[in-house]
This record gives structure tokens, C-alpha cells and sequence, in this order.
């Protein structure tokens, strides 16, 4: 009974000590990205959209020019603004020979109407990581959980570049839309999630520690 108790005990510090190591990386990640967002952003807007997008370049500003595919699905999903609801539209937009998803904002109309070109600026965004733990999206009543690349591209059938183009504020297509701006700052508490779980660790330590002793 002792031993199996231990042997509890090692496996639950042992566990505490690796989620404290996944939240520092996390942490390093995340520090990275709110750097990286608050530098681009700050740069003055590339003249036309590169020829090679990477993660290098993600939140720049771009100004851009394209065709809008009306033939094709957009992706439209409820979003929360100023205690309201709203329907987000993305929509495919051929620039250059590319596909590129552009991110159009807001609106209180889901069905709105679409220019047939654009010519705009924007930010260059990554989509989101694709989550296990987030609820399966389901289009079709406009909820999507998490707005990853690869259920974007199966849902739209199309051969799209693995990022998008959110509008800025000043440069939206219609009145119709509201574009909120962008914020450079995230959440970042994995500093504080890393030392939760170290102390976690530490005190189980103790407690095993006594616990051979007296035995």
C-alpha cells in the first residue's frame, strides 16, 4: 500500500514538473509573439503583398489589390462586439495569382454584398493552430470555434495561401462594416501558471519526503 502510495506521489511531481516546463515554453512562445506583433505593426505598410509570406512577416501592414470571388463560399461566423452580435465575413480574393482569405470585418447584416474588387490595407495574420480540445466547427450555423487553416480550406474547397488579410481600421470597403482595431498586447500568464505548478511539485516533494522518513 506504501509503495503504491509513492509511487503515486513520484508520478503526481513528476507531472507538475513537466506542465511547469510546458508552461515556460509556452511562455517563451508566447513572449515572442507579442514582441514580433508589436514590432511589425509599427513598420510603415509594404507597397503590394510579397511574394513569399512567413511567419516573419505576420502583422505588417499591407496594402493590396484584388478581385473578390463571388462564386465562391465565404466563411461568416457570430462574433460578440460592445454587447451585440455580429457576423464576421472572410472571403476569398485573388490577388497576384494567389488565393488569399481577406478578414472584412463586421456586420449586422450576413448576407451583405461584396464589391467586386478591392483595394485596401490590411495586416497580415496567421490562422489559428488547430485545437483538440475546442468544440467541432459547424458552419453551417455560422459557429466556428477555432478559424484554423486546414478546416478553412476543406470547407471552402479551395487551393488558399496558409494566411489572411484582416482590413484595418480607416480602410474598410463599406459602412457597412465596422472594423475594430488591432491590439498588439495578449494575455500572457504562463509565468504564473509555470509557478503554480513548480510549487505543486514542491510541496508534494515535502510531503513524500516526510513520508519516507517516518516510515
Amino acid at each position: 500500500m506504501k509503495n503504491s502510495l509513492y509511487y503515486l506521489m513520484f508520478l503526481l511531481i513528476a507531472g507538475f514538473i513537466c506542465l511547469g516546463a510546458w508552461q515556460l515554453t509556452r511562455l517563451s512562445w508566447k513572449s515572442e509573439l507579442i514582441s514580433s506583433a508589436q514590432r511589425n505593426s509599427s513598420l510603415p505598410a509594404l507597397s503590394s503583398l510579397p511574394s513569399n509570406v512567413d511567419s516573419k512577416l505576420f502583422y505588417t501592414h499591407v496594402n493590396f489589390k484584388g478581385q473578390i470571388l463571388h462564386s465562391e463560399k465565404k466563411v461568416v461566423t457570430l462574433e460578440s462586439y460592445k454587447q451585440k452580435y455580429y457576423y464576421r465575413v472572410l472571403a476569398p480574393v485573388k490577388i497576384e495569382n494567389r488565393l488569399v482569405m481577406v478578414d472584412f470585418g463586421i456586420t449586422s447584416d450576413k448576407n451583405v454584398v461584396l464589391p467586386e474588387e478591392i483595394d485596401s490595407q490590411g495586416i497580415l495574420f496567421n490562422f489559428d493552430r488547430k485545437n483538440i480540445f475546442y468544440p467541432k466547427n459547424n458552419p453551417d450555423k455560422l459557429v466556428w470555434y477555432n478559424m484554423d487553416y486546414g478546416t478553412i480550406k476543406d470547407h471552402l474547397g479551395l487551393g488558399i495561401e496558409p494566411y489572411y488579410i484582416k482590413i484595418v481600421p480607416g480602410h474598410s470597403i463599406s459602412d457597412e462594416f465596422i472594423v475594430k482595431p488591432f491590439a498588439t498586447s495578449y494575455r500572457n500568464d504562463h509565468l504564473m501558471y509555470a509557478i503554480t505548478w513548480f510549487l505543486l511539485a514542491f510541496f508534494c516533494s515535502i510531503i513524500l519526503y516526510f513520508r519516507i522518513k517516518q516510515a
